[in-house]
C-alpha cells in the first residue's frame, strides 16, 4: 500500500509535506476488491463499505489543491490498478489540481517500479531545488 499510503499520509499532514508521489497506488480501493490482501487493510468491502468510500484517495482529490501538495502519480499500462489511477488523474484534471501523471508499459512489478522510481526521484529533486527544505512524501 505504498502509493496509497504516501498520498494518504500527505493529505493527513499537508503542513509537513510539500509533495507526494505514488507508483501503482491503490488510489480507489473500491475497484480493487479482488486484489490479494486488500481486505486485510480495508476490511470486507460489503461489511465496511463506508470505510472503503471514505478512504478512497480519488474522493479526496480536491484536498490536494487546498493543501498545495505537488503530486506525481505513475502507473503501468498493464497494472490492474491503472483504471483507478486514470480515474484520479481525470478527477484532478477536472478540479484543476496541478499534478504529473505518467503511464508507461509495464505492470505491478519490481521491473516497472525500478524504472518508475527514477522519474519519482527527478520529480522530488526538482521540488527540493525549488522549495529548499520542504518535506516530501
Amino acid at each position: 500500500m505504498g502509493g496509497f499510503g504516501a498520498l494518504h499520509i500527505a493529505l493527513d499532514r499537508p503542513d509537513e509535506f510539500g509533495a507526494a508521489g505514488s507508483m501503482s497506488g491503490a488510489v480507489d480501493p473500491r475497484g480493487c476488491e479482488d486484489e490479494p490482501g486488500i481486505d486485510q487493510v480495508f476490511g470486507d468491502p460489503a461489511g465496511h463499505a463506508d470505510f472503503w468510500n471514505r478512504e478512497a484517495i480519488v474522493e479526496h482529490a480536491r484536498r490536494f489543491d487546498s493543501a498545495h501538495i505537488a503530486l506525481m502519480i505513475d502507473c503501468g499500462m498493464n497494472d490492474s490498478l491503472v483504471h483507478s489511477n486514470r480515474m484520479l488523474h481525470a478527477r484532478l484534471l477536472e478540479l484543476g489540481v496541478p499534478h504529473r501523471y505518467a503511464e508507461r508499459p509495464g505492470g505491478h512489478t519490481w521491473k516497472y517500479w525500478s524504472n518508475a522510481v527514477q522519474y519519482q526521484v527527478q520529480f522530488f529533486a526538482a521540488g527540493f531545488r525549488r522549495n529548499g527544505s520542504s518535506a516530501m512524501a
